[in-house]
């Protein structure tokens, strides 16, 4: 709750009562309760937590950011886990907090994203553990969630659970975003990665544990492809293309991005490389499945993999090839190409979303551009002396790029770096140019992030249907939405506009079809044993038994318009917003037709009328 709503913490918590739903998920910091002195202050939780339960919600609390005091009074933002003084004060706080709230709160997560906020598996181990152990103190009853992994980072958890993680957790809780075009996205991933996740668990003994997914949610900010030019200052990225002086001849672009069955092309990825390059070079489009052939055909000397490829299913073999056999890759997505590739069981390298578990030394490391970000070279980034092109974006100066494991004759080019106190320099663009056995280049920006497309509040309302659809069908047995007001202070700023209310709390149309999903899923209803997807990841139809007894289900495609036979008998349907709708009945069954947007079904009366 940020000032404005804790301001108005009665309104928005009787909104989201009104969806149906069951908890508010709320920050609940060590330094939201321990003052400069060392003194308690609940009060602020204490007016969140008797709103929540006043309303007849759970809520649930993030216990985060243990620290000791420092010289100033404050705790700092991370607790080294070697601390006996450190860990003591973390553990009081936990303790303290817990006991307060004993009885009204069931269940607390610990940390949020600690994968992405400098907790590698041992630290976080250290936090987990001695917050595990004073929660069950001074609560016995009381559930642990694991912080919300951003992502399946499976070799975190692999180490984690080696460290003996699996005594220290109830609930694996996880955060999942659908980044690019929602009419391909999440469904290609989400299922698969957490099919991926559950069989990480049992393999550990922890397939018994309930999944919760405690972030999902998309924004509805609007961009121009001009406008995000200049948010990514584009010019440097035509810079370190400039570098590579290709000759005239040489200037033809694929941008591997998503191109939907319509035709359409990516909403601004085509545009903004266009604009961006300038006249000389050729560009257009290309899906992820035709990478291979058209590479192989000879159709590109340079290939974009956009700015949101990090999800993309791409051929790395033919990439690869593409790179040693002389062509210029340019991956502009905002993380470096070393984090998303892993190997594939039948050989050759495959993007990270579509295995789990393959340790990163296994790359190959100078295809993977070796890389790191400022908390792993222990460098604070305010000290940092950044060039004046450098944008300002949250995300900037996160990763650098490093010279490792070139050969003789390959040379790395910094275009834009910063450099430390001591010296260090440290590259977030830069341009590599192999002269050794391979005779191609990679061009990687560590300050473009299109990570978010974005969407209409319609595309929006979609996607807030479609995912606690697919996840309640994986067996995820709760879903967060984030988050419920949007702040909306800037038009093109994406974290703005999350929100399913506006900033003045008028609902958008996502605040309707979360509202009907719960409706036609309540709390308590069990999945239908058999299939519920087909054509790969494109036809999507889970089903349930209500609490009330009656059967329930959802359809859509990601694939265009498609058709389902749905047994007849008393049968109702509605769209995504809840407006009763019809089919024609041919025989014994009702001809269903949908798109991207779900049409549900429920059949027979409650069993009160």
């Amino acid at each position: 709750f940020t000032k404005n709503e804790f301001e108005d913490r009665e309104r928005i918590v009787n909104l989201v009562a009104g969806l149906g739903v069951g908890s508010i998920r709320f920050d609940c910091p060590l330094r939201s309760v321990i003052g400069v002195n060392g003194e308690w202050h609940f009060d602020r939780v204490d007016a969140v937590v008797d709103a929540i339960c006043g309303a007849g919600l759970e809520p649930l609390p993030i216990l985060a950011f243990p620290g000791t005091m420092n010289k100033r009074g404050k705790p700092p933002a991370h607790w080294p886990p070697d601390s006996p003084e450190n860990e003591a004060y973390w553990t009081n706080y936990v303790y303290q907090t817990v006991s307060r709230y004993k009885g009204r709160v069931r269940t607390w997560e610990i940390m949020n994203e600690p994968n992405i906020h400098g907790y590698d598996a041992p630290r976080y181990f250290a936090v987990l553990k001695s917050a595990y152990t004073a929660i069950k103190r001074a609560d016995p009853t009381a559930k642990v969630a694991t912080g919300g992994f951003a992502g399946i980072p499976a070799e975190m958890l692999e180490e984690l659970y080696a460290l003996g993680a699996a005594r220290y957790f109830d609930i694996m809780n996880v955060h999942l975003y659908a980044t690019h075009d929602i009419r391909y996205a999440p469904e290609g991933n989400f299922d698969a990665r957490l099919e991926a996740l559950r069989k990480l668990m049992t393999s550990h003994g922890d397939g018994h544990k309930p999944v919760w997914l405690t972030e999902t949610g998309s924004p509805t900010h609007r961009e121009s492809a001009a406008a995000e030019g200049k948010r990514w200052n584009a010019d440097v990225l035509k810079k370190a293309i400039d570098e590579l002086h290709l000759p005239l001849q040489a200037r033809r672009v694929l941008v591997v991005g998503e191109v939907p069955v319509s035709g359409e092309l990516e909403p601004g990825g085509v545009d903004l490389v266009r604009d961006t390059l300038g006249s000389g070079y050729s560009v257009a489009p290309c899906r992820p499945g035709e990478v291979a052939v058209r590479v192989k055909a000879k159709e590109a000397d340079i290939l974009f993999l956009s700015f949101n490829w990090l999800h993309f299913q791409v051929d790395y073999d033919a990439v690869e090839q593409f790179v040693k056999d002389g062509g210029t890759l340019v991956v502009c997505g905002g993380t470096p190409l070393m984090n998303e590739l892993r190997p594939r069981d039948a050989g050759g390298w495959q993007s990270g979303c579509e295995r789990a578990g393959a340790p990163s030394e296994d790359l190959p490391r100078r295809f993977r551009f070796p890389a790191g970000n400022f908390l792993d070279a222990k460098v604070n980034r305010s000290t940092l002396k950044f060039p004046s092109t450098t944008p300002p974006l949250a995300l900037a100066g996160r990763y650098f790029l490093t010279g490792d494991g070139l050969k003789e004759g390959d040379r790395i080019t910094p275009v834009i770096s910063a450099r430390a106190p001591d010296g260090r320099e440290f590259m977030q663009v830069a341009v590599l140019k192999f002269n050794s056995d391979w005779k191609g280049a990679v061009v990687v920006s560590c300050l473009h992030n299109r990570f978010w497309f974005p969407r209409t509040e319609e595309q929006q309302a979609i996607e807030l249907a479609r995912i606690p659809g697919l996840v309640a069908a994986e067996g995820v047995e709760r879903v967060f939405v984030y988050e419920f007001k949007a702040n909306e202070t800037a038009p093109d700023n994406s974290q703005d506009h999350f929100g399913v209310v506006h900033s003045d709390l008028s609902p958008k149309a996502a605040f309707h079809a979360w509202r009907q999903f719960v409706r036609m899923r309540p709390a308590g209803s069990t999945n239908v044993p058999g299939e519920w997807r087909a054509e790969g990841h494109a036809l999507y139809f889970p089903a349930w038994v209500r609490p009330d007894g009656r059967e329930a289900g959802m359809m859509w495609s990601v694939a265009g318009k498609r058709t389902r036979y749905v047994d007849g008998g008393d049968v109702s349907f509605f769209d995504l917003h809840g407006k009763p709708t019809t089919f024609p009945l041919e025989g014994t069954c009702y001809k269903v037709m949908f798109g991207s947007s779900p049409v549900y079904f429920v059949r027979g009366r409650p069993s009160h009328e």
